[in-house]
């Protein structure tokens, strides 16, 4: 296997453990001392970034999903990657859905005080599902794009999850657990890409070969 091929299996293995040490790290009804420092640190910034930050901070939401994956489907003209992105997208939010119901942390205001609501923001926290859709995406494009396009993709997903903390709609451990989770799922829509992809490959040489 060469090592394109097996990134998707390292990128896989990595998200899943972040995601379980990010998961342990929830469970308990509070917040530590250093995320607190973390969570402030972002959400302590100026408020004029709310609303340049908030049309950023959708590319995480999945009503986006949609037309993102037209974007792609016109960039490169294969169905099977806007599919994959799609598939990884919804499994992210999806997913994030069913995490944050076992796991039942609050959002910032419930445990801290003094925070800066941009607005004020209801449901559980662990994990951002925003952060889970922007990553997952990332992942499945990344491997398209030449080294300036990655950057874009990566550094847009990760203002997502920094922007859900400048809101005051996550702590920090509830980005970094829904963007390992985008990454994972993200992954996997890869691994299934690269299994269409190849056996479309190995019916046209054998097509041609006849």
């Amino acid at each position: 296997m060469d090592s394109r091929a097996a990134t998707p299996w390292w990128m896989l293995g990595g998200s899943v453990a972040v995601l379980a040490v990010t998961w342990l790290m929830a469970l308990p009804d509070s917040v530590s001392g250093a995320e607190e420092w973390v969570f402030r640190l972002f959400n302590d910034l100026p408020d004029w970034i709310e609303a340049p930050g908030w049309p950023v901070m959708q590319l995480g939401a999945i009503a986006i999903v949609a037309v993102i994956m037209l974007g792609v489907f016109l960039v490169w003209r294969r169905w099977q990657i806007s599919a994959a992105l799609g598939a990884a997208a919804l499994a992210g939010w999806a997913l994030a859905k069913v995490i944050k119901e076992l796991v039942v942390r609050g959002r910032p205001d419930q445990y801290l005080t003094e925070v800066n609501l941009r607005p004020e923001w209801e449901g559980l926290g662990f994990v951002s599902g925003h952060a889970a859709v922007a990553f997952a995406m990332a992942t499945v494009v990344s491997p398209m794009l030449g080294r300036a396009g990655k950057a874009v993709v990566w550094t847009l997903a990760a203002l997502t999850g920094l922007l859900r903390i400048y809101t005051a709609a996550h702590l920090p451990l509830d980005v970094v657990g829904g963007a390992a989770l985008g990454v994972a799922v993200g992954a996997v829509a890869l691994l299934v890409l690269q299994a269409v992809t190849g056996a479309e490959r190995a019916e046209t040489e054998t097509e041609r070969a006849g």
